[in-house]
């Protein structure tokens, strides 16, 4: 149930988060969309930085019963809340810099509207984590999915009505104090965790053990966004927007590709430990195919209609983020397999931060390079090229692992016939051009229906993991029973 609570919400929330950003493409100029894109971006950096994992840690000590709860969960709040504090002061002494490392003067007074959102932002982290860890996913499901809403209504007032940026960040910071305010009540009346005593010993022992993580949080937010960091620094703020508008990710592909990985980590583990490596590598096998066939309709639809999609999402404005909405759209192609698990349970993790570290500055110079060469285009490269450099190295070394080659990954067969079957149904309409006299929308739903149709139709899918992911799904279960049966 807990699970179920959290992809629904999870869910609903990127959806609002999906359906919004048209509006917000429209309504705002290029200048000031990319504005906002880029407050959120330093916030959100540092945001990150400051938990320092002490979201996490918290369970640890949460689950130690000679540390009193309350005790537990005051430290770690306090010291949120002072970590946070300090980087409002972080912002306010070097807002200008960050306005002239990313190009743009107009960002300085939003980033210290805005900035006195930091403690409840971090301090939020500790708040959800207590309240799942005290088995109240549902309230910490509600405040997300409220918050998000509010936060929305907020913004088409602050935008529709009084045509205000300003008002937009005023707007976000109300939201932060009423999500952060909203779960403080409710642990304090549900979980009645707030008469613990503040201990400095406690909370500098949670932050030293919640570093290495939170420094690994830190690294994995700056290589998501070392493109969006230098094309705004060796660029223009129109180009960032633009950039923003391409490189955005398709709503519940990465719960697809999470749901797969966590269906069959644990089969994994089991076969690691009775050394059935055969077994694992059929697994894999099987696991990267069914991956590939849900994803490769996708991907062809947005190869041949890129240009299309973009157009009627984002509308005209943005018809040069097509081209950076194909680059990154290669990516879900390298996705289609769980990189780390063999590495997991073979407690090799060293290995997999060693090939970050290294793909980070690879990321960082690639992005030099090209953004020079090619412009915007050169950072969506320069990111899709790094993900396959991790995925080339994690998949010939996780194969040498459990003895096996690389290619035996892979069923070269069924992956060419599944890319047969989604390029036939959607290269004709192409080649006619019937696209400009239908509605794209409707052009791409027969795509997506004819293939998985003919695709299950003919068995390619494995019935099992189907079946384990859409148990993950709101009415997923109902939905596979009906289709098998229609097959």
């Amino acid at each position: 149930i807990k699970i179920f609570v959290l992809i629904f919400s999870q869910g609903l929330n990127a959806l609002i988060s999906f359906m919004f950003l048209p509006y917000l493409s429209r309504a705002l100029s290029k200048v000031e969309y990319g504005t906002y894109g880029q407050v959120l971006l330093v916030i959100n950096l540092l945001t990150v930085a400051l938990a320092c994992g002490l979201g996490k840690v918290i369970y640890i000590y949460f689950a130690e019963e000679k540390v009193n709860p309350s005790n537990v969960f005051k430290s770690n709040l306090s010291l949120a809340l002072g970590l946070g504090s300090i980087g409002i002061f972080i912002v306010l002494l070097f807002s200008r810099y960050f306005g002239v490392f990313l190009n743009n003067e107009a960002i300085v007074p939003l980033l210290r509207v805005y900035t006195f959102v930091l403690p409840f932002l971090v301090g939020y982290f500790t708040l959800n984590a207590t309240l799942i860890y005290f088995d109240k996913v549902k309230v910490a499901a509600q405040i997300s999915v409220f918050t998000n809403i509010l936060k929305v209504v907020l913004l088409l007032i602050s935008i529709q009505v009084y045509h205000s940026l300003e008002g937009v960040f005023y707007a976000l910071l109300f939201v932060g104090i009423v999500q952060f305010t909203a779960a403080f009540i409710m642990i304090r009346r549900s979980l009645n965790l707030g008469k613990g005593l503040f201990s400095k010993s406690l909370a500098l022992e949670q932050l030293w053990v919640g570093l290495p993580l939170g420094l690994t949080a830190i690294l994995g937010v700056i290589y998501k966004s070392t493109d969006s960091f230098m094309i705004s620094n060796m660029l223009s703020v129109n180009d960032y927007a633009i950039y923003r508008n391409g490189a955005f990710d398709i709503p519940f592909i990465s719960t697809i590709y999470g749901s797969i990985g966590a269906i069959v980590l644990p089969d994994i583990a089991k076969l690691w430990n009775l050394k059935k490596y055969v077994e694992i590598m059929k697994l894999k096998r099987t696991v990267i195919s069914n991956t590939f066939i849900l994803i490769c309709p996708i991907f062809i639809s947005i190869l041949f209609f890129h240009n299309e999609i973009i157009i009627k999402y984002l509308s005209e404005k943005y018809t040069h983020s097509g081209i950076i909405f194909l680059v990154f759209s290669f990516g879900l192609l390298i996705r289609i397999n769980n990189y780390q698990d063999i590495f997991i349970v073979a407690k090799r993790n060293g290995f997999i931060l060693k090939v970050y570290l290294f793909s980070f500055f690879m990321n960082l110079g690639l992005n030099y390079f090209l953004i020079l060469s090619f412009g915007r285009v050169g950072a969506a490269i320069s990111t899709v090229a790094s993900l396959l450099f991790i995925a080339f190295i994690l998949l010939f070394e996780s194969a040498r692992i459990i003895k096996h080659s690389a290619f035996d990954y892979f069923d070269f067969g069924l992956l060419f016939k599944t890319l047969l079957i989604a390029i036939a149904f959607i290269l004709p309409p192409w080649l006619l051009q019937i696209y400009s006299s239908v509605d794209i929308s409707i052009l791409i739903c027969f795509h997506y229906l004819a293939s998985y149709f003919i695709l299950l139709r003919f068995g390619f899918f494995d019935k099992k993991i189907l079946r384990s992911l859409a148990n993950k799904f709101p009415f997923g279960k109902k939905y596979v029973i009906l289709i098998f049966k229609l097959n």
